[in-house]
């Protein structure tokens, strides 16, 4: 019989330091200041196994469980014993849902709140049901592939770069010997692959019939407002989602942009305004519910997939050339350079940094702090002038 009952331990109280109630048999269960209780096994004083907590362990228990330990270490040996105790603590850091986990809390620390955000939400949808209570060792290239083929090519990149990120960090804590996502070629599920996969109209009557039809939205003043801050700035629709009212400068029309807000996110960045868009912020104004301007709850920015559609249905409606939110972008920069960079002399590295672009150059954009913003608010308003003529 041991020296401990159950009356006992329940009437052991916390003290300012650990303490331990011995049982028989080197079992004992120590006392915490917090009053948790856990039971240990220390094996002939060379060491310790934990056994459980109590009362979720209660005495009976605990004195078996150290009974089965013991066999185990008299039939196997104490050696092997403690390889097959860590194995079974690595196994279970090496489920997906774990892995995931601890490469979150590392992969947020320098990410915008927003594409963490977003990455979570791929994850639960994409990448949780497909791989929970898994050993992320034993996840083959095949089943990446099956799983990246069911999603359009957008999404599939998107699965594809979170997975490299949480295969790498587990690389890296040796939960994996190789980074299987490397071995991974879209081009094998997406064979139609084009060097621009986004849709634009390079067609400058169309798109200027694009603009018109977006100025003319009556419902959804949110979503018209995203759409044509798009075109009259040529920022990323990730970026104008994102947009607060503590980032306009009314008296000075400029739009600041957060670092954190943009792709490069190597300084936080100005955009001159045109009247029309501070206009176009003055009218929405009216719709305040939060911080973010462009938002329908005031919660959180309005979806990519609202802006999507409304381009989508003018497109449809007018028989025009589809375009895609980012393909906008690349009409700025085609009809800027077709229209206006000759006959106004503008130089190629505004049109570039009024795009967000970083200089190629690595020697140049470091010394070079210039930022162009007086030839950036005349190419707007050019930009402006040729979108309205």
């Amino acid at each position: 019989m041991g020296k401990l009952t159950e009356l006992k331990i329940k009437q052991a109280k916390p003290k300012e330091k650990k303490y331990k109630l011995y049982d028989s048999d080197y079992l004992y269960l120590e006392i915490y200041p917090s009053g948790a209780k856990r039971w240990v096994y220390e094996y002939k004083k060379i060491k310790t196994f934990s056994l459980g907590n109590y009362p979720a362990l209660n005495l009976k228990e605990a004195r078996l469980k150290r009974d089965e330990l013991k066999k185990e270490i008299l039939l196997n040996g104490l050696e092997k014993v403690l390889i097959k105790r860590q194995e079974s603590k690595t196994k279970e850091k090496r489920k997906f849902e774990s892995v995931v986990n601890e490469w979150l809390k590392v992969y947020q620390k320098d990410k915008a709140k927003r594409s963490v955000e977003t990455s979570i939400q791929r994850i639960n949808k994409h990448l949780l049901p497909a791989f929970k209570g898994r050993d992320i060792k034993n996840i083959k290239v095949k089943e990446i592939y099956q799983l990246l083929q069911k999603q359009n090519k957008p999404t599939a990149e998107k699965l594809k770069s979170i997975l490299n990120g949480i295969f790498s960090f587990a690389l890296s804590k040796e939960y994996v010997e190789h980074n299987i996502i490397r071995d991974i070629d879209l081009k094998q599920i997406f064979t139609t692959s084009t060097k621009n996969h986004y849709k634009y109209n390079d067609n400058l009557e169309e798109f200027k019939k694009y603009f018109d039809e977006v100025r003319d939205i009556k419902s959804q003043p949110i979503v018209k407002g995203a759409i044509k801050i798009i075109f009259l700035t040529a920022l990323r629709q990730g970026s104008v989602r994102a947009i607060k009212w503590e980032h306009i400068d009314f008296e000075n029309k400029i739009l600041y942009i957060p670092k954190e807000n943009l792709k490069i996110k190597t300084m936080d960045f100005k955009i001159p305004l045109v009247d029309e868009a501070i206009e176009t912020f003055r009218e929405l104004e009216e719709y305040k519910t939060g911080d973010y301007i462009f938002s329908l709850d005031g919660k959180k920015p309005v979806s990519e997939t609202a802006l999507r559609k409304h381009l989508k249905d003018i497109s449809e409606k007018h028989g025009l050339k589809p375009t895609s939110l980012h393909g906008i972008r690349h009409s700025f920069s085609t009809f800027t350079r077709q229209y206006l960079q000759r006959e106004h002399n503008i130089p190629d590295e505004v049109i570039e940094i009024a795009m967000q672009h970083i200089d190629q150059n690595k020697i140049r954009a470091v010394y070079n702090h210039y930022d162009y913003l007086k030839e950036r608010r005349e190419l707007m308003e050019l930009w402006y002038r040729l979108l309205t003529s």
